[in-house]
């Protein structure tokens, strides 16, 4: 069953990626990629603020790796915690990339992604408060609002031909 959904979301990536490019005409410039994710579940410990992946966290971080593992990532970004950074760790090993860590405060994250990987498709991970920010800086307004703390499987595509010009799909991937 999980197979045959990861199947599903890796031909709908594809799809919503191809009509982002048709959507663009060649002067308009290229096109950045950035598939956003909030971390895997985590163990649920009093007074940890830095929790590592669950079982099913760890199972969800794998299955991202499969989903993606076809799709030519430029780099892999991770809030700096051990949920972002292990939710990723699987991707990063099957695409030969090194981590790029952020601070949870870093607000330039998203200029900085977007300078040093012009063009190309960015894998991003995050906590669950992070994900609105980020999508409302790059569509330039107060779209999104908070997500409910128990959804892990939201699965963002975003093609960025600048800032304020997004096409955002949201996918599921995983389990619930």
């Amino acid at each position: 069953m999980k197979r045959i959904l990861y199947k599903s979301i890796h031909s709908l990536l594809i799809l919503s990626i191809a009509i982002a490019f048709l959507g663009c005409t060649q002067d308009e410039g290229e096109i950045t990629t950035i598939i956003l994710v909030r971390n895997a579940e985590v163990i649920k410990e009093r007074n940890n603020p830095n929790p590592a992946l669950a079982q099913e966290g760890v199972e969800r971080a794998q299955g991202l790796a499969i989903l993606l593992k076809d799709n030519p990532l430029e780099a892999i970004y991770a809030l700096n915690n051990e949920a972002s950074t292990q939710t990723v760790e699987p991707t990063a090993i099957s695409h030969n990339l090194d981590v790029i860590s952020f601070e949870k405060n870093d607000l330039t994250v998203i200029d900085k992604i977007l300078q040093f990987n012009n063009g190309k498709k960015v894998l991003m991970v995050t906590n669950v408060e992070h994900i609105p920010q980020i999508l409302n800086q790059l569509v330039g307004e107060a779209k999104y609002g908070a997500l409910p703390e128990y959804k892990f499987d939201n699965f963002y595509v975003i093609s960025i031909l600048k800032k304020g010009k997004v096409s955002i799909t949201t996918l599921k991937y995983g389990d619930g």
